[in-house]
């Protein structure tokens, strides 16, 4: 009968451990998924930012283009402009 009592108490006592290291575990698996997810969100906005950026390099390369069509005896300097020898995306 002692036996059988002490068994009990074993078993609760691992039963008490086990709960504590699934909260445990919770908590690291909440902690994991919300950076991991804080992580994508940040590569979703530079990934938005690059997009962006490309595309205003496409319009200014565009309205170059109109620029040196209209006033082709500006051509010289507009080309010397250092906006013009940037290339970024």
């Amino acid at each position: 009968m002692k036996r059988l009592f002490s068994n009990m108490l074993n078993l609760q006592d691992v039963r008490i451990e086990q709960q504590k290291q699934l909260a445990n575990i919770r908590i690291q698996s909440e902690a994991f998924i919300k950076d991991k997810i804080t992580k994508a969100d940040d590569a979703n906005r530079l990934l938005k930012l690059a997009q962006e950026a490309k595309s205003l390099r496409i319009a200014l390369e565009k309205c170059q283009i109109i620029y040196l069509n209209i006033y082709p005896s500006q051509k010289e300097i507009f080309l010397s402009l250092p906006i013009h020898k940037t290339r970024g995306l």
